[in-house]
């Protein structure tokens, strides 16, 4: 029984669940290597280029380095998600390996336009502009949403109302059909 208790009271060594980072005192490190999760259509080198990172940079962590990053990969309107995390330091504790994690913004596998005749149809396709594996964001909503109303307002239709309608594609992986009644 007592030794039972001892075995008990003495702790068991912690097991390391990741890079501790202390976000009280900031510290330089230099990049050992930059890895991208998450990404199916654009490549590790592209997001390492767009994120401006490269091996031997120096970065401060935690900083203002590493949200100019994310931010500047946020920019670019490629992705739903940016993150980075630091994966592990170096045993010398001056190199820090990085890992970018991306959610890729879904791709549109169909683009369609409901309540309006076949001719108009034509015509707001030609104006929309819109091609199939494109990403789709709300800025690319917004935008044809305006382009859809200024065409019936030129047309008299003053209080046009336009909704748009997402729907995952069930074929297609990470897509999306999109409609705009």
């Amino acid at each position: 029984f007592i030794l039972a208790l001892a075995l008990f009271a003495i702790p068991a060594p912690a097991q390391e669940s990741g890079v501790e980072v202390d976000y009280t005192r900031p510290k330089k490190y230099f990049v050992g290597d930059v890895t991208v999760e998450g990404n199916d259509f654009y490549s590790d080198s592209q997001i390492i280029q767009l994120s401006g990172l490269h091996k031997g940079a120096e970065v401060t962590i935690p900083g203002d380095d590493i949200s100019n990053i994310v931010r500047r990969l946020g920019l670019q309107r490629l992705f739903a998600d940016v993150g980075m995390e630091v994966d592990h330091l170096s045993a010398d504790r001056d190199s820090a390996y990085l890992v970018i994690r991306i959610a890729e913004r879904p791709r549109v596998s169909r683009w369609t336009t409901t309540g309006v005749k076949t001719g108009e149809k034509k015509d707001l396709d030609d104006r929309l502009n819109l091609r199939r594996g494109g990403e789709f964001s709300e800025y690319i909503e917004k935008t044809s949403v305006d382009i859809i109303k200024r065409y019936f307002a030129e047309k008299g239709f003053l209080n046009c109302q336009v909704s748009t309608e997402v729907q995952k594609d069930t074929i297609v992986k990470n897509a999306i059909r999109v409609n705009f009644n």
